[in-house]
């Protein structure tokens, strides 16, 4: 958890009052025992970024129904990006 709260703020530039565990997965089972998890930020506060050299992030606001459109669309393809988005929108609408 503390390590998604430093990432939040170092990618996005916004700290948080409330992270919770939201899913765990894993990105390639078949040969890679790498695990994922996933959680949701709740309560941000501006903060500032913190980017490696070269790297840029442009954050924009969506609502889930239009995020689940991107998905459909085929515009959002990342597995643990769709994941997170899912999972959200079952537990949480």
């Amino acid at each position: 958890m503390e390590c998604a709260a430093r990432e939040l703020e170092e990618e996005t530039g916004y700290r948080c009052e409330n992270l919770e565990f939201l899913l765990s997965l894993r990105t390639t089972v078949a040969f890679c025992n790498e695990m994922v998890d996933v959680y949701l930020a709740r309560d941000l506060l501006p903060s500032h970024q913190h980017l490696d050299e070269g790297e840029f992030i442009d954050l924009e606001p969506y609502t889930v129904e239009e995020l689940c459109g991107l998905i459909y669309q085929g515009i959002i393809q990342d597995g643990k990006t769709v994941a997170a988005i899912m999972a959200y929108k079952n537990k949480y609408l």
